[in-house]
């Protein structure tokens, strides 16, 4: 169809639209389809054979407006081309292609706004262009013309989203307060716009911005409770409420941390009209709380908990509020108030509390883990108060002597014994709570609380009979009862007394299998005997003897032992060895506690031995300890007496004393189990006297018979080390072949040993066996290369350089001989076994092998070259064949001489890396005699300063 057919056909179209405008004046004609109506459905039953999109109903719209010069049709028609450009170059930026300039559609709604004299449609046009300029990025010109649209047309049906737009912009520009004119705008148009909510959102910001916090406040609470459901939880709200519930939320922390913190939460809802609690009050706390935290102001964020929880203590979320609490202090490293705080919430939620009573089971259960944790923690925390202020205290009276009780450690163990307490309650069937009663009762023990302590101490001992704790429960009622009896007046006392020997007994029946448990019965005996209740303490002995079951013939002399016993803790050591004769006087000599008596005896002896020595009494007391053996010969104690003495003997620095002492002491006891000790004392005792030799044969020994592995391989070592530092160079490799026998890990120490070796035998000029070891050497470090430290890799490389040298050796004594070819070939096979080795050295990369190497290697080629030169010639030749002959041999040798000269080059080089030894050098003087141009230039000197005289 041509252009001039499209026209027609437009203004065939535009015909009923310029009726249409004539409406307005009153008439009333049916409406016919415009060409806009072509872009959608076609009416039920019609045929359409082709639909016009909008981009062909704008063509047309062009080529109309091109035929037509009435002022009416051109108006309309301009009207609805700009329509429907704008809205082709609106979908053309959402759809990302690019249609970005709105010039045309600005110009034409400019024209039709300037034409159009009634104000019939006006403010959809103002509509539209402020749009088109907003999308446009014209902001300015777009908000002046939704003030006007604003301003002139305040019942339009735009109104609510031109006031939101306004809002936006004028938000954007930072005009809060007009911004918030026009956010309040929107809401005046009423809840049933859909922008009311995001304009209510926005209004709050406003307000914000402008610090006016009651109405911000005012406003965020209106979203909060259109958006927060009846349980107060967000859990069922989609992404975008949910990040509005959480800004709003986050925007109302701030007003309240500007307003005082927690307490304004309730201020505001008590006078801002806001009805007072919210059913999602718990988050104003929680959020707060977080935003404290953020921060960093944990003190802040635990009191906007412990605020909530003041104020609804019934809550459900109390609880974990009050958890909180506690991590809160704990995160920010506060210790006592996380303490307090646990208190806190098992004042609040425990046992013992009202909230524990009103709830059921299933709260108990949830309370529980929680009520577990903190009552141990603070009955730890308590405990441990009370051990540190108890121990300072002991200093102090140490210092300044006795003074006033501090009753604060005291506290603090009540405090701590009655948490305890409270875990046994709440947990009575836990399997903890016997250990948290014996606390309890260490806890009432050190706070002197006596009775108490041995309540709960008995509880554990024959109340659980708790297989952790239970015997040290009974052994501790028994040594409070000794308190009690101490501070008790002589009629308690007496009481106290016969309470304490049931005790004792009770803990001998409930646990006969305890080592205390006839010490329980003798400590109350020498108790007595120090309080000098000599009768008492014949009873309890008594007591002792008439144990049932029937006890042992030992029990008839224990009234003995235990004055022994008694003796012996008083110090008077003399007396205590006399009582202790007296018991073995009674005593069959094939009772099995006959040798423990004799033990004691002799542990007598010793004690004043030790008595001596804290008297500053050396010598006498190595004559107490080495008098054991006098009193006691088969006492075991007499062998720890004996090597005590040679012990002190070390210690005093009294080498041949100590040496003698044990000597005779292995001598004596070879069996003993201090005797493994000996040959190691015996080894510092040599070595102080530059005996080495006595040293390595003691260290022998112990490689032969100590139990730790370790302890053999290294005595043997150094057993080796020192016969060879002695000179013993038989011992010496006796022992270091023993050593790299027996003992392959680790592969170092191996190492060394094999090395040691090779130059042991290098010094007794056994070259044959010093060759063997050092073969090991290599062979050994090629096998572990996983093993191999710079150390052993140096000894290895150290090994390959003799026996490199050995097949250089060989390749210089080789001579060239005529016929030449056949000598010849004798020496290029050893040329190629010496350069194997020492290309083979070249592998373990040791910078001094290395240069070593290629010195050698250069020669080996520079020899051949001068040996090859200084052959025989043969005696048959002419001079012409002779001098064939010479150049013939300068052609072979010319090829050796050129490697000789590279290979002594590249160990020059190797000053560039800092290394400058011996073979470096001579490579230096090898290259002046190969190149003497290049490596044989000296330097000449100019006596400046005497020509300077002249």
């Amino acid at each position: 169809m041509c252009a001039r057919h499209h026209a027609l056909l437009l203004l065939g179209l535009v015909q009923p639209l310029i009726l249409s405008a004539c409406l307005s004046q009153g008439h009333s004609i049916p409406r016919e389809p415009t060409l806009l109506d072509l872009g959608s459905e076609p009416p039920q039953g019609a045929a359409m054979p082709h639909q016009t999109s909008e981009s062909e109903a704008a063509q047309l719209y062009r080529e109309a407006l091109e035929v037509t010069d009435d002022p009416d049709i051109r108006l309309h028609l301009s009207h609805r081309l700009a329509d429907l450009e704008s809205r082709q170059y609106e979908a053309g930026l959402i759809d990302g292609k690019g249609l970005y300039n709105f010039d045309k559609a600005i110009a034409r709604y400019e024209l039709i706004l300037a034409s159009q004299s009634d104000n019939t449609s006006k403010d959809e046009i103002l509509y539209q262009l402020a749009m088109i300029y907003e999308l446009n990025g014209s902001i300015e010109r777009s908000l002046a013309i939704l003030d006007q649209l604003v301003r002139q047309y305040p019942d339009s049906a735009h109104i609510a989203e031109a006031q939101f737009r306004r809002g936006e912009i004028l938000f954007s520009q930072q005009q809060y307060g007009e911004a918030q004119l026009a956010y309040s705008g929107v809401l005046d148009a009423g809840e049933t716009t859909p922008f009311y909510q995001d304009a209510l959102y926005m209004l709050g910001w406003a307000q914000f911005k402008q610090d006016a916090f009651p109405a911000c406040l005012i406003s965020f609470t209106e979203i909060l409770d259109r958006l927060i459901p009846a349980d107060g939880t967000l859990d069922k709200l989609d992404r975008p409420d949910t990040e509005m519930v959480q800004d709003s939320l986050r925007v109302v922390s701030l007003v309240f941390s500007y307003q005082g913190g927690a307490a304004a939460i309730e201020k505001a809802f008590a006078l801002l009209a806001l009805d007072g609690k919210r059913r999602y009050h718990h988050l104003l706390y929680e959020s707060l709380a977080s935003f404290y935290l953020e921060k960093r102001r944990y003190r802040d964020a635990a009191e906007t908990y412990e605020h909530f929880i003041k104020h609804y203590p019934s809550s459900p979320y109390s609880v974990s509020f009050s958890l909180k609490v506690v991590e809160t202090y704990e995160q920010a490293e506060f210790p006592s108030l996380a303490i307090t705080a646990k208190q806190q919430f098992v004042d609040d939620f425990g046992i013992n509390s009202n909230y524990w009573q009103d709830s059921n089971d299933a709260i108990h259960n949830t309370l529980r883990p929680h009520l577990r944790q903190y009552l141990e923690d603070l009955a730890t925390y308590e405990h441990a108060s009370g051990q540190a202020l108890l121990k300072q205290q002991q200093k102090q009276e140490l210092k300044h002597g006795q003074g006033s009780v501090d009753s604060s450690a005291q506290e603090a163990f009540k405090r701590a014994g009655l948490w305890y307490q409270q875990f046994a309650t709440t947990f009575a069937d836990d399997a903890s709570t016997p250990e948290m009663v014996f606390l309890m009762g260490e806890s009432l023990n050190e706070a002197g609380e006596f009775t108490e302590a041995i309540t709960a101490y008995e509880r554990v001992a024959y109340g659980y009979e708790d297989a952790q704790q239970g015997a040290e429960a009974g052994y501790a009622a028994v040594m409070v009862y000794d308190k009690i009896i101490a501070e008790a007046d002589e009629q308690d006392a007496s009481i106290w007394r016969n309470r304490k020997i049931r005790s004792a007994i009770q803990f001998a029946g409930t646990y006969p299998d305890d080592v205390r448990s006839v010490g329980v019965l003798a400590q109350a005996a020498r108790e007595l005997l120090t309080l000098e209740k000599r009768s008492e303490a014949i009873a309890l002995a008594e007591m002792i003897s008439d144990w049932q079951p029937t006890p042992a013939v030992e029990w008839q002399i224990t009234g003995w032992l235990v004055q022994a016993q008694a003796l012996f803790e008083l110090e008077d050591y003399s007396a205590a060895e006399h009582a202790y004769a007296k018991a073995l006087d009674v005593m069959p000599e094939d009772d099995p506690d006959h040798s423990g008596v004799v033990e004691r005896l002799a542990a007598s002896v010793y004690k004043d031995g030790e008595q001596q020595l804290q008297s500053d009494n050396t010598d006498a007391a190595v004559s107490s300890l080495l008098r054991v053996a006098t009193v006691a010969p088969a006492s075991p104690i007499a062998a720890q007496a004996q090597y005590d003495a040679a012990a002190l003997l070390l210690k005093t620095e009294s080498w041949p004393e100590a040496e003698q002492v044990l000597v005779d002491f292995r001598q004596q006891y070879p069996e003993h189990d201090l005797a493994g000790d000996i040959p190691s004392k015996l080894v510092e005792a040599y070595l102080q006297q530059d005996k080495f030799a006595a040293a390595a044969g003691e260290y022998s020994l112990i490689s032969e018979a100590d139990e730790d592995p370790d302890a053999r391989r290294l005595s043997l070592y150094l057993a080796a080390e020192l016969f060879q530092k002695s000179g013993q160079t038989d011992a010496a490799i006796d022992h270091y072949t023993r050593y790299a026998e027996q003992y392959p890990l680790p592969y170092e120490a191996l190492a060394e040993a094999q090395f040691q070796l090779a130059e042991l035998y290098a010094e007794s000029g056994d070259e044959e066996e010093r060759r063997v070891w050092l073969g090991l050497l290599v062979d050994a470090n090629a096998q572990k290369p996983d093993q191999a430290t710079n150390r052993t890799q140096y000894l290895a490389a150290t090994a390959a350089a003799v026996f490199a040298d050995d097949a250089y050796q060989t390749f210089s004594r080789s001579t060239l001989t005529l016929p030449l070819r056949q000598s010849l070939q004798t020496k290029t096979a050893t040329l190629k076994k010496a350069l194997s080795a020492y290309e083979q050295l070249l592998d373990y990369e040791i910078a001094e092998f290395v240069s070593l190497s290629n010195y050698r290697i250069g020669q080996m080629y520079v020899q051949l070259s001068e040996d090859l030169m200084a052959s025989d010639r043969p005696t048959s030749l002419n001079p012409l064949e002779l001098e064939q002959y010479e150049l013939m041999l300068e052609e072979l040798v010319y090829p050796f001489e050129e490697s000789a000269i590279k290979i002594h080059e590249t160990n020059t080089r190797r000053v560039l890396t800092g290394l400058y030894d011996q073979w470096v050098r001579k490579s230096f003087a090898s290259l002046a005699v190969l190149l003497p141009v290049r490596y044989d230039k000296h330097e000449k000197t100019v006596l400046y300063a005497r020509e300077l005289r002249q």
